[in-house]
């Protein structure tokens, strides 16, 4: 029983660390904008077969690992900064429509035309004029 504790109690740890936001530095820039959509999507459970299965063969705790296991619900963000151009970026973070925001990314990333959860961080702002 408590290998069971220890594998979930890892799993959580792990995940937990993946769901870190980007912190503001040397190697990163800041874009500052409003949030002009947003789209919520769910997220999906890794059962292994069904989710009738995992409850009857893992219980509770099968339940909970699929949960972590699975796709996190996020949120999809289309930000528009000052000079008009749009952004997307995914977050765990609830931002309401209109709200201003600091998108902060990787120089390394800046490329790149959307980013995925983790890969930005994203924090209220009140540089938005």
């Amino acid at each position: 029983m408590f290998s069971r504790y220890a594998i979930v109690i890892s799993t959580v740890a792990v995940l937990a660390g993946c769901a870190t936001s980007v912190p503001k530095g040397p190697d990163t820039i800041t874009i500052t904008g409003r949030v002009a959509e947003a789209a919520a999507v769910a997220g999906i459970a890794k059962h292994a077969i069904s989710e009738d299965a995992t409850l009857a063969t893992s219980g509770v705790f099968g339940m909970m690992f699929a949960s972590l296991m699975g796709r996190p619900s996020y949120v999809v963000y289309d930000v528009v900064d000052a000079k008009g151009q749009r952004h997307v970026a995914r977050s765990q973070t609830n931002f309401p429509v209109g709200s201003c925001v600091d998108i902060v990314v990787p120089k390394a990333r800046l490329a790149q035309a959307m980013w995925d959860i983790g890969e930005v961080g994203m924090e209220v702002s009140e540089a938005c004029q």
